[in-house]
């Protein structure tokens, strides 16, 4: 070790991160004090709903991804402390200096999370995030700081159809069903919402009774003996005008209900069960096991992390009151519970087995009808037999085309465990196998075979024939769908294989349910999927471009086509080691939170997109042309600058053609997908005639060199914005 020489700066450099390191374990260490001084001094449930209702606050106009210090976790970290003591009953503090505690007790728990995520990612985090130990980290930070890793409305649907074909089971075992949970989960917030609507209104009337007293005072000098207030405080509320008292008057009453916040944001079993509609027998028992009293946990039980009480008891208890510190942790907490009681008994284990892959199955068959707008036929659960040797029975669970390209999608039921879910390397690896590398390797098994020989036979269950032949597709997508929320991962595993799962330069599109929903609602015509696989994949070939999750790849995806060549080629000019691309699921959030409050007609991120070309996408999806899916990839691939030039010069054509009727053309050369690519365009009456000049035109470019490829199309369509694809021709120079 002798020999070994550090660099004067890299001493600096370890000296800067050791410093930093120790001051942010300070300040986490002062706050935790504080906190623990501070949260004893107010009653508990009035402290608690007032931190729970500041960090659950969201602007119902439009929705915004952790606005300011709002957090749910604030909340979560707030009550863990307050379950390590005893239940305090009575506010030691003034009604005056309760605000200040308030907002004391938010700050530094705010900076104590902080701090703590700051402090992991300084000691754990791993130095390529694409390998299993990096995957193993952010599953761990997710699990701490990620509170809605899916959208809850598909959540809890998902659950109520999942579990349906074994509701008995649960309900003999919990003595409510998975309905119930659902009904419950999504009255909570709608209880909390109502009585702290009604306490608002209360608070305006009781503003306006206390004003009418003073103005009462002001007009008669007479005091009320049974009135609000003493003659003392009306004559110095009378020094202010009408205006100044009712703001007063009204600031008064809103304090005391902040102040006495606790009784308004708590609830009884029977006020839930009454606005769920739900028995009071199962809502008691919904409670009773998602809920924890005071004390509820040790002095030296985890306030930050993966595995805090929580996520399993969400719900807090006293005197026959509850109170929710963290609306997500509810809506994610029952399924967990329910799957640990179903492998306490193999043969429901078995069963569920099953149960869970067909869910998965035809979920996503559903879905992907709806993408490709029924013009799919998906074949699920074939089997074939193996080319050398016939005794050999493999199975895919769905196989369907599109055009000319073939999907093969494998399915995973499998959960991730609590042991991955805390960053253990081992397990994560397994999950890994399991989800990723298991369902390529089968997919593989399925896309050579298909490859294999001029016809692939495959069996339904019936052992009906389903034959497959290569020639028919061009293109193929290996599908791993998962029914784990795993959106925040997926981005992770990157086609420059540092898992080394991957073979022959194929890789997978790797999707949970819970991300292809979203992507089903966002998708406007079926070529689109097809370019964002596409796109994802490149993104993901570039090592430096990292994204938070699967929907921030969607949202660029519609917003910008997911172009980032002009930010990855300055990144490397300026020797940048990585480029973090901001979050951008705001829109999409706020399309789920709009409907979910009622919208009849949410605000949907739409694909950005020059309307001339959707119009013209659209034509090609419906026309009858051969290589349909190469011109519309290629259309949708331009940069913005070639799609730009090409659309001016298509306008000016369809405008000449609108006005005389006659034959016309234009043309770019461009790069794309790597090669020098010719695109023509033609407009004219005469279809014959068009494909003629199509062709003499493509071939004579073509031959000049000017590129490798030569597509053309032609159009009949004589409105300006409007388009009849009636041909098309693809040219190569091999």
């Amino acid at each position: 070790m002798d020999d070994i020489k550090l660099d004067p700066g890299e001493l600096d450099h370890q000296a800067t991160i050791e410093k930093i390191k120790k001051d942010i374990a300070q300040r986490a260490k002062d706050s935790l004090e504080v906190l623990e001084e501070k949260i004893p001094l107010m009653e508990t449930f009035d402290l608690l709903s007032n931190i729970t209702v500041h960090n659950h606050l969201q602007n119902i106009e439009h929705y915004e991804d952790a606005p300011e210090d709002r957090v749910f976790m604030v909340s979560e970290l707030v009550a863990l402390i307050a379950l390590k003591h005893q239940y305090q009953d009575k506010t030691q503090i003034p009604d005056v200096e309760a605000g200040n505690l308030v907002r004391e007790v938010q700050d530094n728990a705010f900076q104590y999370f902080n701090s703590e995520g700051f402090s992991d990612m300084f000691e754990n985090h791993a130095g390529d995030q694409h390998s299993v130990a990096g995957i193993a980290f952010k599953t761990r930070r997710e699990e701490t700081a990620v509170r809605n890793p899916g959208m809850p409305e598909h959540h809890v649907a998902f659950s109520t159809e999942l579990y349906q074909p074994i509701e008995t089971n649960i309900t003999q075992h919990f003595g409510f069903t998975v309905r119930d949970t659902v009904q419950l989960r999504n009255t909570l917030s709608k209880l909390v919402n109502q009585k702290i609507n009604a306490a608002k209104d209360n608070a305006a009337q009781q503003a306006i009774t206390m004003a009418a007293e003073v103005f009462k005072y002001r007009a008669s000098k007479t005091v009320d003996p049974e009135g609000m207030l003493d003659e003392q405080t009306l004559i110095e509320l009378n020094q202010d005008s009408r205006k100044k008292i009712k703001e007063q008057c009204y600031n008064y009453w809103m304090n005391d209900m902040m102040y006495n916040l606790g009784k308004v944001y708590s609830f009884t079993a029977e006020e839930l069960a009454g606005l769920a509609g739900i028995s009071l027998s199962a809502t008691e028992k919904f409670l009773a096991q998602f809920s924890t009293g005071f004390p509820g946990i040790e002095k030296g039980d985890p306030i930050v992390g993966p595995n805090i009480i929580l996520r399993k008891k969400p719900i807090l208890v006293h005197a026959d009151r509850y109170l929710v510190p963290s609306f997500p942790l509810v809506t994610w907490a029952v399924e967990p519970v329910i799957e640990d009681y179903i492998k306490t008994n193999q043969k429901l284990q078995d069963k569920f087995k099953t149960i869970k892959h067909n869910f998965l199955q035809d979920k996503a068959a559903e879905l992907f009808t709806a993408i490709f707008k029924n013009g799919i036929t998906i074949h699920q659960n074939l089997f074939y037999h193996d080319r050398d040797d016939s005794t050999k029975r493999n199975e895919t669970d769905m196989i369907f085309a599109y055009d000319r390209t073939l999907f093969i999608i494998e399915a995973k039921g499998n959960r991730i465990t609590q042991a991955a879910k805390e960053g253990k390397y081992a397990r994560t690896e397994k999950h890994l196998e399991d989800i990723v590398k298991d369902s390529y390797d089968q997919g593989m098994r399925t896309l050579d075979f298909i490859k294999q020989g001029p016809g692939a036979v495959f069996y339904t269950k019936n052992n009906k024939e389903i034959i497959f032949h290569s020639k028919d597709y061009d293109e193929y997508v290996l599908v791993s769908l998962s029914l784990e929320p795993i959106g925040s991962l997926t981005p992770l595993i990157r086609s420059t294989n540092e898992l080394g799962y991957f073979k022959k330069g194929i890789f997978p599109w790797i999707i949970s349910l819970y991300d292809l929903i979203v992507i089903a609602d966002h998708l406007e015509m079926p070529i689109l999927l097809l370019h964002y696989i596409i796109r994802r994949k490149q993104f993901l070939e570039k090592k430096e471009m990292e994204v938070y999750d699967e929907l921030d790849l969607l949202s660029y995806y519609l917003s910008k086509r997911l172009y980032i060549q002009n930010i990855y080629n300055e990144a490397m000019e300026k020797e940048v080691n990585m480029v973090h691309m901001a979050n951008a699921t705001d829109e999409i959030n706020n399309f789920y939170m709009q409907r979910a409050l009622g919208s009849a007609n949410p605000p949907k991120l739409a694909f950005n997109i020059q309307p001339l070309f959707k119009s013209m996408l659209a034509a090609l999806e419906i026309s009858g042309i051969y290589n349909k899916q190469e011109l519309m990839l290629i259309l949708l691939e331009l940069s913005p600058s070639a799609a730009e030039k090409f659309r001016t010069y298509i306008e000016k054509i369809k405008s000449s053609y609108a006005a005389d009727g006659k034959k016309h053309d234009c043309a770019i050369v461009t790069q794309v997908f790597g090669q020098r690519i010719g695109i023509s365009f033609m407009t004219g009456p005469d279809k014959n005639e068009l494909e003629l000049s199509l062709f003499q035109y493509c071939s004579y470019k073509l031959n000049q060199g000017e590129a490798k490829k030569w597509i053309g199309f032609a159009d009949t369509e004589r409105a300006k914005n409007k388009f009849a694809i009636v041909s098309s021709l693809v040219l190569k120079n091999e």
